[in-house]
């Protein structure tokens, strides 16, 4: 982990700790040990034996490298119930945006992918789950260009079947259609193509327990400006020639009809 509290309980940063001071697990109170050496990144761990099972620093390194977008500050936030108990400790939480991201290197199961969605959205925080499909060590990539699952002419060129087994527990709780005007969610794909390294698009529509995706136009580029919203607006406000706050209020209005009139209200695209 590379955040902890002082004896204050105040956060403190792995990158910025000295051994002079004492470090403390945000989860369970106990004494951590600082660790700053060899090849991994400077972090606090729990002593051995601990009863613990919090511990963040076998992140691997695509995780990092995502978090390394976000200033530290951001990362690894604890969230809890209304009873105390601890709900989910995020990979980064932007509070001025109210927003959660997820950064998903590893197969996720239905209950882990619902179970978070809901608890963040139940209490009226956005969440961006970003999906890493770069690996050049696959032999058969997960994401193959199919023109003939596009559902339209703007999305040609970006439509793919998504052979990742395990996405297909997304279907679980999304339904065939499009998702990209849900309220507060946004699923995004990193991966490289014509050489768009740390560039992510979001899925906007997906059919057949997500085998088949269309992604969006309008590609996000992971940079220190990152302007936050771009994962929540629709392909419609972005290419648009001037896009002005009303020409936005205006998309997203025009997206929330179509996608009612494809799905009925929104709420039931969702399976709750």
């Amino acid at each position: 982990m590379f955040v902890a509290f002082d004896e204050n309980r105040q956060r403190i940063y792995a990158d910025d700790f000295t051994k002079t001071s004492k470090c403390f697990c945000m989860i369970c109170g106990e004494q951590l040990i600082y660790r700053n050496g060899g090849h991994n990144k400077a972090h606090f761990a729990h002593r051995k034996g601990s009863p613990c099972s919090y511990e963040c620093e076998h992140e691997g390194p695509w995780h990092l490298y995502m978090k390394s977008f976000f200033p530290k500050e951001s990362w690894e936030w604890v969230f809890r119930d209304a009873e105390g108990k601890v709900r989910h400790v995020a990979d980064v939480y932007l509070q001025e945006q109210n927003t959660v991201l997820e950064f998903q290197h590893s197969d996720i199961s239905f209950d882990d992918f619902s179970r978070r969605t809901l608890f963040h959205l139940n209490n009226g925080r956005n969440i961006v789950w970003i999906f890493d499909e770069s690996s050049p060590k696959r032999k058969k990539p997960y994401l193959v260009k199919d023109s003939g699952c596009s559902v339209d002419e703007l999305h040609q060129e970006l439509s793919y079947l998504w052979t990742h087994h395990s996405r297909s527990n997304l279907s679980d709780f999304l339904r065939d259609g499009w998702i990209d005007n849900i309220r507060g969610l946004s699923i995004c794909l990193y991966y490289h193509e014509n050489n768009e390294q740390d560039k992510i698009r979001r899925i906007v529509h997906q059919t057949q327990k997500f085998s088949k995706i269309n992604l969006s136009v309008h590609p996000i580029t992971l940079c220190e400006g990152l302007n936050y919203e771009e994962f929540f607006w629709p392909d419609q406000y972005l290419l648009h020639p001037q896009p002005t706050i009303l020409v936005r209020k205006k998309a997203i209005s025009s997206a929330h009809t179509k996608n009612s009139q494809r799905r009925g209200p929104l709420e039931r695209s969702i399976k709750r």
